[in-house]
């Protein structure tokens, strides 16, 4: 079926950006010499044009291009991720320039933020086209992603420690130039009549009434209109303060983990796919068994994890991974290293589920790239807040003796957002009867 080829690559490639990006922050830290704190600020300011989304989705709900308003982004972004990484592979002076990679590199994410608004605008769309069950397409979506990002992890571990990051990059090229294939391929019209044909059998009342329409003013007072609706607003809100409240120390999590533990890339690779794998698990079984469990209540539950999850790793900085456990650095990375990076993917999930199914008709593109800027925003956040807080208790490249106070009170802060859930009592993502 051409529409999930298209969203099931779209998705994949998506996930699988993780293994240029593990080589990215290598040469950050071994080719370029960035300290753990300018390597998170760096990261974090290349993924500035994520903040953009609504304006995307705005223009992309809008402005039809030969009667196209998905297929047409995708090729678009397509192209500026060619332009980029094929330039940050092939130009010596962009990848050894700290300036002109961190200018490439927004670039790309720049049309990965185009690309991401496009795919999740197809996936709240065509799910309702389809009379499907809440959550069916999202969760498609997340396996393809979790799919990708589990071979990425996998293959990067191996490929960086064999390969030069600039052979790495040349890679990626090739995955991305497939994605641009694949996108050049499809019709948009192909795809929507096939979930035309799909909805047949469904009932009148199950199907999403036609919509003009609109122009970019119309969508952009309606998604402020859209926004302002309690129903929206309260998750959303929830959920970007759920994210921004934690002060991230990823950063100089890797930086002890390979500077001070010296464990392999191999195995940061690896743990981080053995964690795309627990997300693979917990999407193929959020049709089955969360769905049906309040917002409030799994939402809590998932900070909870996530915070006990956080606290791992002052085994790992105390040691007592080894001295209490008996368990190797190494084996507990790949064990531990990539979980807290998989409960923060699979949090998005239910919210992302919620706000498909209340969308209107006509605005998937504008509400979907709303949440996804409101995630952005709230990672930029983190991460900068993590920032401010590894240089408040003087971590560096050479002091990492106050990081274990620093991941508790990462945790600490992980919990708060568990009571403010009332906010999203009347929540709910099953499908009504």
């Amino acid at each position: 079926m051409p529409l999930l080829a298209l969203i099931g690559v779209g998705f994949w490639v998506q996930g699988f950006r993780c293994f240029p990006w593990l080589a990215v922050n290598y040469h950050l830290k071994d080719d370029l010499q960035l300290n753990p704190g300018m390597l998170q600020f760096l990261q974090q300011s290349t993924n500035l044009p994520f903040l953009a989304k609504p304006l995307y989705g705005v223009v992309s709900d809008a402005i039809y291009i030969n009667g196209a308003h998905r297929v047409p982004y995708l090729i678009f972004a397509g192209l500026i991720q060619l332009l980029s990484w094929g330039s940050i592979a092939f130009l010596p002076k962009v990848a050894n320039s700290i300036g002109l990679l961190a200018l490439y590199l927004t670039l790309s994410n720049f049309g990965v933020a185009i690309g991401e608004v496009a795919n999740d605008a197809l996936v709240a769309e065509c799910g309702k086209r389809r009379g499907s069950s809440p959550g069916e397409l999202q969760s498609f979506s997340m396996v393809a992603f979790s799919l990708g990002a589990t071979l990425g992890n996998l293959l990067a571990g191996v490929a960086l420690s064999k390969l030069q990051t600039t052979t790495i990059f040349s890679m990626f090229l090739m995955v991305v130039t497939l994605n641009f294939a694949v996108s050049y391929s499809v019709s948009e019209k192909s795809v929507v009549a096939s979930q035309e044909v799909a909805a047949k059998g469904d009932n009148d009342k199950d199907q999403p009434r036609k919509h003009k329409r609109k122009s970019m003013t119309q969508q952009a007072v309606e998604m402020a209109n859209l926004v302002k609706r309690p129903d929206i607003l309260r998750p959303l809100l929830w959920f970007t303060l759920s994210v921004t409240i934690i002060p991230s120390l990823l950063g100089s999590v890797f930086y002890y983990q390979t500077q001070v533990l010296r464990v392999d890339s191999f195995y940061l690779g690896l743990s981080k796919a053995v964690a795309q794998l627990g997300l693979l698990l917990a999407s193929i079984s959020f049709n089955s068994y969360l769905k049906d469990v309040p917002l409030a209540k799994l939402a809590a539950s998932i900070q909870i994890v996530l915070a006990s999850s956080m606290l791992l790793d002052v085994l790992l900085v105390k040691r007592l991974n080894s001295r209490l456990l008996g368990v190797t650095d190494e084996y507990f990375v790949l064990l531990f290293a990539g979980l807290v990076e998989a409960i923060g993917l699979f949090k998005a999930l239910p919210f992302a589920v919620l706000l498909g199914k209340i969308c209107p008709p006509g605005a998937e593109g504008t509400l979907m790239a709303v949440f996804s800027a409101c995630l952005c925003l709230a990672n930029l956040a983190s991460g900068y807040f993590g920032v401010a807080l590894a240089a408040l208790l003087g971590i560096s490249s050479q002091n990492f003796d106050y990081l274990a106070l620093g991941i508790v009170v990462e945790a600490a802060f992980t919990l708060v957002p568990v009571f403010f859930t009332g906010a999203l009592q009347q929540q709910r993502l099953k499908k009504e009867e």
